[in-house]
């Protein structure tokens, strides 16, 4: 089997080592286990080694016994009842991880993400591998619980294929937030997925708003690596989820490039027609509003579909019907922005 380098050229690779790489269960991983007989009890773990161990209903089982397991495998605990244990998908890992604040969940957050319409590329290199262009860089207030980081992160990942050979990001997210554990919590949630696979793709700030952060000396740092004229700004895009989004437009779009986007997440719409009427009452913001939508609380319905034992008959049956007393999210209002000529 073939697969193409960096350098555009084909070279062999086991087909063995790709399985095993993709579908066993390794150190550091965070995995799943789900009871067999009462599907609905779930534990996540720590990322494994070999050291460490699963505390569920029937006690201690040694993370030793989960590595090098196939996803889906089954393993044994100590009162010899089964569990099925998985790789943890997005939508597990941010609901059962600890949180230090509400986080947004994965629907939504992929939803918000999408309207920012990112696509991007690997960095074009010039003939001594370096990149002939400054990376995008996008602003996230606040962190949170890392969700909303992480679905930006699978966004603009591929802008950072060059990171580990030639040192070179295409793309950079700057999350800040003003609660030191709320940050702390966000990072940590960052690095644990996926072995780490996004934890080069963003740089976490402790910083009061978005507004003291870009007059910053660290801001200032980043705004100089950008090759574009320092009058038009250095951000390809900004996500709000805070609080008071009003009292910071301006200084957003003054550092947003020309057509840059600005997303704002909010629970209530009189939040949105703050920010249109700041935006009027402010010549020197240079934004359009594109949309405004709304995202309907628990606005996709899971369905309890399965096959179950009929107690009183001792037959096989089926359950097919919503299902009841999950987890709501309580919606929220998106509006759309983008920077326009000065």
């Amino acid at each position: 089997m073939m697969i193409r380098n960096h350098s555009n050229r084909f070279i062999p690779i086991s087909k063995s080592l790709i399985f095993k790489r993709f579908n066993h269960i390794r150190q550091g991983d965070v995995v799943i286990l789900r009871s067999i007989t009462n599907p609905n009890k779930i534990w996540i773990s720590s990322p494994l080694s070999f050291e460490g161990s699963l505390n569920i209903q029937d006690g201690p089982l040694p993370h030793s016994s989960i590595i090098g397991l196939k996803s889906r495998s089954l393993v044994k605990s100590q009162k010899d009842n089964s569990y099925i244990v998985t790789h943890a998908s997005l939508e597990d890992y941010i609901n059962l991880t600890p949180r230090a604040a509400q986080p947004i969940y994965t629907y939504d957050a992929s939803t918000i993400v999408n309207l920012a319409d990112i696509h991007l590329s690997y960095p074009e290199l010039d003939e001594n591998n370096n990149s002939i262009d400054s990376p995008r860089q996008y602003l996230e207030a606040g962190t949170g619980h890392g969700s909303l980081t992480l679905a930006i992160c699978s966004k603009i990942h591929p802008a950072n294929c060059f990171w580990g050979k030639f040192g070179i990001k295409g793309a950079i997210l700057h999350s800040i937030d003003c609660n030191l554990s709320h940050s702390k919590r966000g990072e940590l949630n960052v690095l644990n997925f996926k072995r780490g696979i996004y934890k080069d793709d963003v740089i976490f700030h402790l910083s009061e708003s978005p507004s003291s952060w870009l007059q910053s000396e660290i801001a200032q740092e980043w705004k100089n690596k950008s090759h574009n004229n320092k009058e038009e700004g250095f951000l390809d895009g900004a996500f709000l989820d805070m609080p008071n989004i009003n009292h910071h437009i301006y200084e957003i779009s003054k550092n947003l490039k020309h057509d840059g986007t600005l997303i704002t997440f909010v629970p209530s719409i009189t939040q949105i027609l703050d920010i249109l009427k700041t935006i009027k009452e402010n010549s020197d913001i240079k934004l359009t509003h594109l949309k405004t939508v709304q995202l309907q609380p628990n606005g996709l319905q899971e369905w309890d579909t399965r096959f179950t034992y009929i107690g009183s008959s001792g037959e096989e049956g089926m359950v097919c019907r919503p299902k009841v007393g999950g987890r709501v999210t309580g919606g929220g209002f998106i509006a759309i922005f983008k920077k326009v000529c000065t």
